[in-house]
């Protein structure tokens, strides 16, 4: 399956990092709304006082559907503490069948919700490797106050489940 080409596109031509990832915040972003999988809208300010893991993925990337199953074990864990687990799918929303059986398949728990050019931009745009795209997965957790303190890139295996439970268990704490 080919890779979303209006945002690789967009993200190729970025000239300036994103919202989030400049202003080590998601306060710009907070009241941004995007749609689920189901149809709901969501907005990170109703996660307001919650540590948040985001992960910028897709169906077609084959490790973001590796580690998904993780962070939903990251989520079941986690929740009753404070944890809100949320994907930002950058799968079409025509492909919605396809994310929904792989949301199935992987145990998702947690929203997933389709990454706006606006929503993928504040996250992604500033990390283009070089091919120009910004690579996935992506992950962000975000401290209970909307600051971001870990950004892991990629699949590199530095960036292991237990390195985001740490980080987790910190902020949590």
């Amino acid at each position: 399956m080919a890779a979303n080409t209006a945002s690789s596109k967009r993200v190729a031509q970025s000239k300036t990092p994103g919202v989030v990832i400049r202003e080590s915040s998601i306060q710009s972003i907070n009241d941004l709304e995007v749609e689920q999988t189901d149809g709901k809208k969501f907005k990170f300010a109703n996660l307001k006082g919650k540590v948040i893991l985001v992960d910028v993925w897709a169906t077609w990337c084959g490790p973001c559907r590796e580690q998904t199953p993780k962070l939903a074990a990251l989520q079941q864990k986690y929740r009753e503490k404070g944890l809100a687990v949320v994907g930002l799918s950058l799968d079409e929303k025509s492909d919605q069948a396809l994310v929904q059986d792989f949301m199935k398949q992987a145990g998702v728990n947690y929203p997933i919700a389709y990454a706006s050019d606006k929503m993928s931009g504040a996250f992604l745009d500033g990390t283009e490797d070089e091919t120009g795209s910004a690579p996935i997965p992506q992950l962000f957790v975000i401290s209970k106050d909307g600051r971001v303190v870990e950004h892991l890139i990629g699949s590199d295996p530095r960036h292991s489940i237990a390195r985001l439970e740490e980080v987790i268990s910190k902020e949590l704490n």
